[in-house]
């Protein structure tokens, strides 16, 4: 989670966020984990290892805070919106008609998270509106804050405040994705009813932009998005030691060479297959830092890059 950015809307400015802290419950889980939050020059809060790990084994894995499938017609017909898996004859919800499940055993399971959608849904249905991924993905985060109040069962990071503690770089935003933020704000105000603060919301987009992860299905096709506080802890490099992968809309971290305890928790970002150039173009115009990586910035990696 880069913090302290130098990013393109600054020039040469070198502008530090202020960030809420997360509380010592997500210390406490992350320590059982075998993981801990560090501060890292330049990168701000970052993932470090507090075992060694070997290759081959889990070392992070975290169900989403919300996601949602791609807003493709094709996608969210064809998938389940429970497990996420691809199913030839999908069972659609009878009363919003946007949700599609596997089985019914799916639908059944889902319809504790999917009923407080269910009439949003329906209502867009009705006036000839499909709602957007991002849109569905802040109603489910609006969704699962409101039930935060009424359990206790919440897991560390798993939480509202946990998300409101990740950056938004909203200082480092083009001007005219903050535009196309307060629009999708407005429809999500539409969408979910009620009162709303759209600042909030604003600051909520700023944060999807820069902390979500793209959900791949078995063949690493995009089959929608997610919010993972935790993981989006993870910092960028070339040459990670975690690659992520997928089991539905669960998100895990698997090492791809032994780690010692101490050291940096790291995955890619972007197509790590490219040139060096290339990295840094597709992370300074999505995530809005300047790789300074030891592939994309000494010589001899440059050399072999080229």
């Amino acid at each position: 989670e880069y913090v302290d950015k130098k990013g393109p809307t600054v020039g040469d400015a070198h502008v530090t966020e202020e960030l809420d802290p997360f509380d010592g419950e997500v210390i406490k889980y992350l320590e059982k984990n075998g993981l801990s939050m560090e501060e890292i020059p330049r990168k701000g809060r970052a993932l470090v290892a507090k075992r060694d790990f070997k290759a081959g084994e889990c070392v992070l894995r975290q169900a989403p805070l919300a996601f949602s499938l791609s807003s493709s017609d094709e996608s969210i017909k064809n998938k389940c919106g429970s497990c996420l898996s691809a199913s030839k004859s999908p069972k659609r919800c009878s009363k919003c008609k946007v949700v599609h499940y596997c089985c019914a055993e799916h639908q059944k399971n889902d319809w504790r998270k999917h009923s407080a959608e269910c009439s949003m849904m329906e209502k867009c249905q009705s006036r000839g509106i499909f709602p957007t991924a991002t849109v569905i993905t802040l109603g489910r985060i609006y969704n699962a804050r409101a039930k935060e109040s009424s359990t206790s069962e919440v897991n560390p990071g798993m939480r509202f405040q946990d998300l409101m503690a990740l950056s938004s770089l909203q200082h480092l935003h083009a001007q005219e994705n903050l535009i196309r933020f307060s629009q999708v704000a407005r429809a999500f105000g539409d969408y979910y009813g009620g009162a709303t603060d759209m600042r909030e919301v604003l600051g909520l987009l700023c944060r999807l932009a820069v902390n979500s992860h793209t959900i791949t299905d078995s063949d690493m096709r995009s089959v929608g998005a997610g919010i993972y506080p935790l993981a989006a802890l993870a910092n960028h490099d070339c040459d990670p030691n975690c690659a992520q992968t997928f089991r539905g809309d669960v998100i895990s971290f698997r090492a791809v060479r032994d780690i010692g305890a101490g050291e940096e928790i790291t995955i890619g970002y972007v197509d790590l297959a490219g040139p060096a150039e290339q990295r840094r173009a597709a992370l300074r115009q999505r995530y809005l830092f300047d790789c300074a990586c030891r592939k994309c910035t000494s010589p001899e990696a440059q050399a072999l890059d080229a």
